[in-house]
């Protein structure tokens, strides 16, 4: 695959790297995670952190390292919070690097993710985005049973290019804040974000995979710490039953249609434009969340539109096939969206 790439070379022409840190109330894991970001063997150019309103001891820990590192750390306090979309949306926005980098405040980072992801992007023949796979921790940084490409059923041995990158994005979205750097000039069509609850990494994602940007580093370079005691289960049937209690919960449909009609609209500023098959997938995977988020919880009433959904194919094409349906058809009755959801 093109996008497989193991080797590297010095590019001529030095890029920056900036790094864009959202906290909030970070005390806990925060020191250590700026601490692996200073033991890179390529140290970042700029890091400017912004903090959501933090309660506790976020500032006290950010202070020290300005101390060691005042040439390169820009500290932003939002006077009231912002949410976690629009903190990293303002993160970004600060930035004035060549590559910008997502981080946030309970991972670490191996020591050469920075040179890794700055050199594949800086000998692509035009800008992109890279992203690398992450090995799940508990609190305490041990090993779970995966990674984050198992987690999301991601297969970099399979073809991600063009349409598939693309629909691929938009169904399993295998990047994810913790693991992406994209090329500065992407900014101009990525900010501002749309106004939802922590949708910034799906909105790259989609974003950059319209414009067939992506490529992919097939190695483990951060350690994506978990905070759910149960999560050493997440490939087991109990953990899917939990993540499809909380989707329904959370109003994920809802989110998603929100999600990709906010994409539609941001089709305007597209240079090159994106392909009718891009949109009109994008336009079903709008309709598949509009009609999801429809369903009556009655379930005689949902029978029917089920059905049709799964006789036209929408599940398999711009979902997860029959795990969706069977969340539809048999959990629907009984777990709604809470007043105010999250992503």
């Amino acid at each position: 695959m093109e996008e497989l790439v193991t080797s590297f070379v010095t590019p001529t022409t030095r890029k920056r790297c900036s790094i864009a840190l959202a906290v909030y109330n970070g005390e806990r894991f925060l020191a250590q995670m700026l601490e692996s970001l200073f033991r890179q063997t390529v140290l970042p150019d700029e890091v400017v952190i912004c903090d959501d309103a933090s309660s506790d001891a976020t500032f006290e820990i950010v202070s020290r390292f300005c101390t060691l590192y005042a040439h390169c750390i820009r500290y932003e306090r939002n006077p009231e919070r912002l949410g976690v979309a629009k903190n990293f949306e303002k993160a970004i926005s600060l930035t004035t690097g060549d590559i910008i980098f997502l981080a946030d405040q309970d991972d670490v980072w191996l020591p050469d993710k920075i040179e890794k992801l700055r050199d594949l992007i800086a000998v692509q023949r035009h800008p992109c985005g890279v992203f690398c796979n992450s090995l799940l921790t508990n609190e305490k940084l041990q090993p779970l049973s995966c990674t984050h490409w198992q987690l999301r059923r991601f297969d970099p041995g399979m073809p991600f290019r063009g349409m598939e990158q693309f629909r691929r994005c938009c169904t399993i979205a295998p990047m994810a804040g913790h693991n992406i750097a994209f090329d500065a000039s992407f900014k101009k069509i990525l900010l501002p974000f749309p106004n939802l609850v922590a949708c910034h990494d799906n909105w790259i994602g989609i974003i950059l995979a319209a414009q067939e940007a992506w490529r992919v580093l097939p190695e483990i370079l951060t350690l994506y710490r978990q905070h759910d005691r149960n999560f050493s289960g997440m490939l087991k049937w109990r953990r899917q039953y939990q993540l499809a209690i909380r989707s329904l919960r959370h109003n994920n449909d809802e989110w998603n249609y929100r999600l990709y009609q906010a994409f539609l609209d941001r089709m305007k500023d597209f240079a090159p434009p994106c392909s009718d098959e891009k949109i009109d997938f994008a336009i079903g995977r709008r309709n598949y969340s509009l009609n999801r988020k429809n369903l009556s919880r009655t379930f005689l009433k949902r029978v029917m539109p089920v059905a049709k959904l799964i006789l036209n194919g929408s599940y398999r094409r711009y979902g997860r096939g029959w795990k969706n349906a069977v969340q539809d058809l048999f959990l629907r009755s009984f777990f709604f969206p809470e007043a105010t959801h999250n992503a």
